[in-house]
């Protein structure tokens, strides 16, 4: 390869070439995309507790849709899920700047932390409509 495609590493006077350099840039970047995509579904986990409080007192003894009582009951596993994508992102950069493996465990990350977020958007939106539908009829309870 020719001398203009390699720069030096200061560190330790090795040769790193641009695409091992490019390769880390781009793995930088997916990290902290999956770092934002990560904060929603942590920040909707963490208020699940209010939500379970709103829907006791605007349902009033109402069975909650099925999804959204699953979602209520297991907000702490949803929690420490929330937790897992942003730690494996993390975990990425310990990984060697020419593997490959990083990308796929961002990639699960990314996919994960928003099929979560669909989940719990599904689940609070549909206790949320059954408060609406019982407004509508006339009453909250």
């Amino acid at each position: 390869m020719p001398a203009a495609f390699h720069v030096m590493n200061k560190s330790d006077s090795s040769e790193v070439s641009i695409g091992e350099e490019l390769v880390g840039a781009i793995r930088f970047a997916l990290v902290a995309i999956v770092l934002a995509l990560s904060l929603l579904p942590l920040r909707v986990a963490l208020s699940l507790g209010s939500f379970e409080q709103i829907f006791k007192q605007m349902l009033g003894g109402r069975p909650l849709p099925m999804v959204t009582a699953w979602t209520l009951y297991a907000r702490h596993f949803l929690v420490v899920l929330s937790l897992v994508w942003p730690g494996a992102a993390l975990a990425t950069l310990a990984f060697p700047r020419t593997s490959v493996t990083s990308f796929y465990f961002l990639g699960v990350a990314g996919v994960g932390a928003i099929v979560q977020f669909l989940i719990l958007y599904t689940a609070l939106s549909l206790g949320l409509q059954d408060i609406f539908r019982g407004m509508m009829m006339g009453g909250t309870g």
